[in-house]
């Protein structure tokens, strides 16, 4: 119980009185709808079928953040991988599709795109949706039923095993790491979480105590559009975040299962650090051949040229084909071209911007 205690003093703490008892209101009719209407065989066969499917296999679990431009992310192509939300944007930059996708933001759901669930979805191992949200948001009325569609259930608290009962824990992360332990898998490495969100940063207005709405390009994720303007988001206290991952940590310990922070910088100290790379070990020339072979897919033939990078914009780079920027000019640029090229790196501390 005391989970569902400490739930309830960080939404009175964090959102106020109003918005706890409107939780309290659809929580409770979630719970009521649990036990009467909600039973599903199909949906507990499948979880059943799952478990330890993926015994002593690693898997990277990657949050949205900014840290994801400085990733080699191209280099996961052949590992697990498990990603959320509007991580769909960062696809034609990497060149795979990720093993496992979930949601559990009741917001987010509601702005998911008819390409992904025609398109992405359909080439992803298994995709992990609540049934019903604990805000008592219906999810299956945005999200097909198909075979690799699995209902967890998030009316909730703290971290389970029991699965499909599984806590969100302030984070889809920490929803997501429940069930990669489940999954069997014994390794589990983080990118992209980098803890560092700045609302200070994003132009934005309220819209109640933990409702907001953008009003210019994101700063927060790897993308401007990710909640780009019109879109709306909720308010997460990121300390309270952090300490609930370190929680996780501790769960997954205890199942004798190893999280890693491999990302980026950021603040998320409460796990062991590891570099991608060194995790990775593949070595100059396999992650140059790999990385040729994803620009190839877009320019035939692409080789690597060092001396290629260009010093400073001039408007007439619109008309190239590509031309490649620093690691860390490129970056910059990424918001500026989302639109009209195609950012792939880095590598060698370098991007390449291919035309669309």
């Amino acid at each position: 119980m005391k989970d569902y205690y400490r739930l309830a003093y960080n939404s009175l703490k964090n959102y106020g009185f109003s918005l706890l008892f409107k939780r309290l209101i659809n929580f409770s009719a979630v719970k009521l709808k649990r036990f009467s209407v909600l039973r599903n065989s199909t949906n507990e066969q499948k979880w059943k079928d799952l478990k330890g499917k993926y015994k002593g296999k690693r898997v990277f679990v990657l949050g949205n953040g900014p840290s994801l431009n400085d990733t080699e992310l191209y280099l996961l192509k052949d590992e697990y991988k498990v990603c959320f939300n509007h991580f769909y944007l960062m696809i034609p930059r990497i060149g795979w599709n990720p093993s496992f996708y979930m949601v559990t933001d009741d917001i987010v759901i509601g702005d998911m795109p008819d390409f992904f669930k025609e398109t992405i979805m359909p080439q992803i191992e298994y995709n992990f949706f609540p049934d019903i949200h604990p805000n008592n948001i219906d999810f299956r009325k945005h999200i097909p039923e198909d075979d690799n569609v699995l209902w967890i259930h998030t009316d909730y608290a703290g971290f389970r095993n029991d699965l499909p009962k599984c806590g969100i824990n302030n984070t889809v992360v920490n929803a997501s790491l429940q069930v990669m332990a489940y999954l069997g898998f014994s390794e589990i490495y983080i990118l992209g979480v980098d803890a560092s969100f700045s609302f200070n940063a994003h132009k934005s207005k309220n819209l109640s105590s933990r409702d907001i709405e953008s009003d210019g390009d994101d700063p927060n994720h790897f993308d401007p559009r990710y909640f780009g303007k019109g879109k709306k988001y909720h308010h997460q206290p990121m300390d309270e975040m952090v300490r609930r991952i370190g929680l996780a940590r501790v769960f997954l310990e205890g199942q004798g299962v190893k999280i890693v922070n491999a990302g980026v910088g950021g603040k998320l100290d409460v796990l062991e650090r590891q570099p991608l790379r060194e995790v990775l070990g593949y070595g100059i020339d396999k992650e140059k051949e790999i990385f040729e072979s994803l620009v190839s897919s877009y320019i035939s033939g692409y080789k690597y040229d060092a001396l290629g990078i260009v010093d400073k914009w001039s408007d007439e780079l619109l008309d190239a084909k590509y031309f490649v920027f620093s690691q860390q000019k490129g970056k910059k640029y990424i918001a500026k071209l989302i639109n009209s090229h195609v950012a792939i790196g880095p590598f060698n501390e370098s991007y390449v911007f291919v035309k669309k």
